[in-house]
């Protein structure tokens, strides 16, 4: 996901319900393009996220918060270390090694 609101939307899903995070991911690029709703706007992303039982103010307390901003920028750092500048990537870690593609 390419914009800030999508990716503390996923890192907010990540921390609430990890095991759902990956189809939140699909679900929200699902409605962007079959449905074409904006999923940029938080009000589409609580909607979303509670179709997940995660309640709405569950939802946007964990979105706004310092926790998730801060796992995005460590996101971020990784990007930048790995000189990834392209969707999708891949970084593949084996053997102590890691490779980003």
């Amino acid at each position: 996901m390419t914009s800030k609101p999508l990716n503390l939307a996923y890192k907010a899903m990540e921390l609430l319900t990890p095991h759902k995070a990956q189809n939140f991911f699909y679900d929200v690029l699902y409605v962007t393009i079959v449905e074409q709703k904006q999923m940029t706007e938080v009000a589409e992303l609580c909607e979303l996220a509670t179709t997940f039982g995660i309640p709405r103010e569950i939802f946007l307390k964990t979105y706004a918060s310092e926790t998730v901003e801060l796992a995005l920028l460590d996101d971020l750092k990784l990007c930048e270390m790995y000189a990834i500048r392209a969707l999708p990537s891949y970084l593949i870690e084996y053997n102590k090694k890691t490779v980003s593609c």
